[in-house]
């Protein structure tokens, strides 16, 4: 696969938010089978490498949905655990005593999100403010992603019926060559039964 056959993985939403080193093939509906199989650059005759080229291509969609998927998953579980450590810092908040172990003590909230590998101490209004930003970014990163894992599937989609398709165009023009080069009266002998 060339890399003029490539789109930047830029064109996604999710890839917005920092640098990702995924690329996504240039997957494009096969609109008309004739023009397609006829440019050279295309089919040169074999239709096995064709087919691979094109099974590359999706594999690669598949690759990249993968790994949106599996971000997917995390933020998700991110978001999760958030809003569990925003209920308990609550439900800590409002205990006999909080006031002398957080404002008189200065006892500090550990804060560590799933999705990131810092971790730090801070004071409950500091907080709840991180607590606020992550979820707010977090809440933007998953929708981001979401609409990402379904462009994607549309190009897995698109892939696969562009595979099928060849390769029924393909059987096609194999069973009509055939049929073709019978004899006529092949299948008489066939109907006389």
């Amino acid at each position: 696969m060339n890399n003029d056959e490539l789109v930047d993985f830029t064109d996604l939403i999710s890839s917005k938010s920092g640098p990702l080193d995924l690329r996504l093939p240039d997957v494009r509906h096969i609109k008309d089978i004739g023009e397609f199989m006829s440019d050279p650059k295309n089919f040169n005759g074999d239709i096995n490498k064709l087919t691979d080229g094109l099974e590359a291509k999706a594999q690669q969609c598949r690759n990249v949905l993968k790994i949106l998927k599996e971000r997917l998953q995390l933020k998700t579980a991110t978001m999760q655990k958030v809003k569990t450590d925003v209920m308990e810092l609550d439900a800590e908040i409002k205990k006999p005593g909080a006031e002398n172990r957080f404002v008189t003590n200065h006892e500090k909230v550990k804060l560590h999100f799933l999705d990131e590998t810092d971790s730090g101490e801070y004071n409950v209004p500091e907080a709840l403010e991180r607590y606020s930003v992550k979820m707010s970014s977090l809440y933007r990163e998953i929708l981001a992603l979401d609409s990402d894992v379904d462009c994607v599937s549309y190009l897995v989609g698109v892939a696969q019926i562009n595979i099928d398709y060849v390769k029924d165009w393909y059987k096609t023009k194999i069973q009509n060559k055939t049929e073709k080069s019978l004899p006529d009266d092949v299948g008489d002998s066939v109907k006389k039964f």
